[in-house]
C-alpha cells in the first residue's frame, strides 16, 4: 500500500512540476507578444513622425537616434530569448534530476522489499496459529 502511495504523490508532483512549466512557457509566449506589439505600436509610431516632419537635418538626426533606439531594443529582446531559452533548459536538467531521485528512491523500496519475506512469514506464523 506504501509504495503505491509513495508512486502516486511522485506522480503528482511531477504532474505538478508540468503545469508550472507549462504555465512559464505561456506566460513567456504571453510576454513575448506584448513586447512584440509594442514594438510594432513603436514603428507605427517612427512611421507617422516620418511622415508628418520635413526631411531636414535635425528630423534625420532624430530619426537616426530612433533607430539606433530600435535596434537597442531588438537587441535586447534577443538577450531576453536566449536567457529564457537558458532558462527553460536550466529547469529540464532540473526535472531530469528529480527523475534520477525518483528511481533512487524506487530502488529503496526495492531494499524494502528485501525486508518483506520477514513480514509475510510473521503472517503466515499467525494463519497457521488462527489454524
Amino acid at each position: 500500500m506504501m509504495m503505491t502511495t509513495m508512486m502516486m504523490m511522485i506522480m503528482m508532483m511531477m504532474m505538478m512540476m508540468m503545469m508550472m512549466m507549462m504555465m512559464m512557457m505561456m506566460m513567456m509566449m504571453m510576454m513575448m507578444m506584448m513586447m512584440m506589439m509594442m514594438m510594432m505600436m513603436m514603428m507605427m509610431m517612427m512611421m507617422m513622425m516620418m511622415m508628418m516632419t520635413t526631411t531636414t537635418t535635425t528630423t534625420m538626426t532624430t530619426t537616426m537616434m530612433m533607430m539606433m533606439m530600435m535596434m537597442m531594443m531588438m537587441m535586447m529582446m534577443m538577450m531576453m530569448m536566449m536567457m529564457m531559452m537558458m532558462m527553460m533548459m536550466m529547469m529540464m536538467v532540473v526535472v531530469d534530476d528529480d527523475d534520477d531521485d525518483d528511481d533512487d528512491d524506487d530502488d529503496d523500496d526495492d531494499d524494502d522489499d528485501d525486508d518483506q519475506p520477514t513480514k509475510s512469514d510473521a503472517i503466515k506464523a499467525l494463519f497457521l496459529a488462527t489454524d
